[in-house]
C-alpha cells in the first residue's frame, strides 16, 4: 500500500464517522434506493424513494403486489422509470421469497457473500454496483463498491492517465480494507462525501479537499 493510499483511507474513515451513509430507515428501503439512483442523481433517487414511502410502497409485500403502472408513475422523477419499476417489482418478490428467507437476517446474513451477490445479479435490472450496494448496506457483507466516484478519486490520487477498470479497483481496495463491513461502509461513505463535495468531475475544489495532502493531482502546495 502506498503512503498516499494509506493516508486517503485514514482521512476517509475519519470523515465517515461524521457523515452516515447509506440513508434509509430499513434494509429494504436502502435496497430500493440503490435501484432508484441508477443513472440519475442522488437527489432524484431520494425524491423517488420518498414518493414510494408516501404511497406506502416501501414494504416488500405491498410493492410486490403493486401494479407496475402505479410504480412507474410514483418513481418517474428518477428516470428510466419503466425499467426501474420492473426491477423493483422483481426485487420485492425476491426479497419475500428468497432474500431474507434463504440468506438470514439482512443485518447478519448467514450465507457467503458470493452466493448472495450471485442471487442479486440474477435479478434483471440489478448490475454489479447495485448488487454490491445492497450486499454492503442491507446484508452487511464486506465489499468495496467500485463506482464512478472511486474511479475518479483513485485516478486523481495517483495521477493516472486513465481510471482503472472497476473490477480491478474492487480487488485492490478489497485487499487493502479487509473483511470488516464497517470499514467498507466508512470507506464508501467517505468516497461519496469527497466526490460530491470536493472531487467533482468538473472544477474540483482541491484547496479545501481533505485529501489534498495525499493527492498527486491536488493543486495546493504540499507541506
Amino acid at each position: 500500500m502506498s503512503a498516499n493510499t494509506r493516508r486517503m483511507i485514514e482521512h476517509l474513515g475519519r470523515i465517515a464517522r461524521e457523515t452516515p451513509w447509506w440513508p434509509g430507515e430499513t434494509p429494504f428501503e436502502i435496497a430500493v434506493s440503490a435501484v432508484l439512483v441508477q443513472r440519475t442523481t442522488w437527489t432524484q433517487g431520494k425524491k423517488a424513494t420518498d414518493n414510494l414511502k408516501a404511497a406506502n410502497l416501501l414494504d416488500s409485500r405491498l410493492l410486490a403486489m403493486a401494479n407496475t403502472n402505479d410504480i412507474e408513475q410514483t418513481i418517474a422523477c428518477s428516470g428510466f422509470y419503466r425499467q426501474k419499476a420492473q426491477t423493483l417489482h422483481r426485487l420485492a418478490k425476491w426479497w419475500l421469497v428468497d432474500g431474507v428467507a434463504d440468506f438470514g437476517s439482512t443485518q447478519e446474513a448467514t450465507a457467503d457473500k458470493s452466493e448472495i451477490r450471485y442471487a442479486l445479479l440474477s435479478i434483471k435490472g440489478i448490475g454489479p454496483e447495485t448488487a454490491d450496494s445492497i450486499l454492503l448496506y442491507c446484508f452487511r457483507q464486506s465489499v468495496v463498491i467500485a463506482d464512478a466516484y472511486l474511479q475518479r478519486i483513485d485516478a486523481r490520487l495517483h495521477r493516472r492517465s486513465r481510471p482503472c477498470a472497476k473490477p480491478r479497483l474492487q480487488r485492490e481496495y478489497q485487499r487493502l480494507l479487509g473483511e470488516d463491513s464497517n470499514v467498507c461502509v466508512a470507506f464508501h461513505a467517505g468516497i461519496v462525501d469527497v466526490a460530491q463535495q470536493y472531487c467533482k468531475s468538473k472544477g474540483p475544489l482541491c484547496s479545501s479537499c481533505i485529501l489534498a495532502d495525499c493527492c498527486l493531482s491536488a493543486t495546493v502546495p504540499k507541506q
